[in-house]
């Protein structure tokens, strides 16, 4: 890979993560509220875009991003929420799963953009995942057992799950298909295609 391939892969992936930080931010403002105090979001689906259209790198860094400028005052988490306070109380281990999940995804999601590859890998991130980290910090919060957290914390979140794993795969797949034949850009898979 020459060196304007290079650079040429740098900015088109600094572009997209650019734009996923944002639609990151713009999908935490569709939001359901449930009994529970956990809200349903489109932040997942966004998490899962994050994962199968960058590198692990990107991947990981456009997530932080996320969270650090929330973190930092912007209203960029679910219901237009901000500060550190956020990274503290129930919904924090959502947040924080979603650095791991997206990084999960990038490394699993192979190099054929298989829309079945895409679903397996999107199902793993949020079961095994988020809905164990995000599940346990908010449990610890609302002082819930086993039963209660899964009847609170991951039953009514499983329709949801379901379309935007999903969505997530469709769009994911047709993005990185109109992306490689029309611009001839292929998403950077390790950052080993960097050096």
């Amino acid at each position: 890979m020459n060196r304007k391939s290079r650079v040429s892969f740098r900015v088109t992936n600094m572009v997209l993560s650019a734009k996923l930080v944002a639609l990151l931010a713009i999908f935490s403002y569709t939001s359901i509220s449930l009994p529970s105090g956990v809200p349903i979001t489109l932040q997942t689906m966004a998490v899962f875009l994050v994962g199968a259209l960058l590198s692990p790198l990107y991947a990981f860094a456009t997530v932080s991003i996320w969270v650090m400028i929330g973190a930092l005052g912007l209203p960029v988490f679910a219901k237009g929420a901000s500060g550190f306070g956020v990274l503290g109380d129930y919904t924090g281990g959502y947040i924080f799963s979603f650095i791991i999940a997206a990084v999960f995804i990038s490394l699993f999601k192979g190099k054929n953009n298989s829309f079945i590859r895409y679903i397996i890998v999107m199902t793993l991130a949020t079961f095994l995942i988020i809905y164990p980290i995000g599940g346990y910090r908010a449990a610890m919060i609302f002082g819930l057992d086993f039963k209660q957290s899964i009847d609170k914390l991951i039953v009514p979140f499983l329709p949801g799950a379901v379309v935007k794993i999903s969505l997530g795969a469709y769009i994911a797949k047709s993005v990185v298909a109109g992306i490689n034949p029309v611009n001839n850009i292929k998403p950077i898979q390790t950052s080993k295609e960097l050096a």
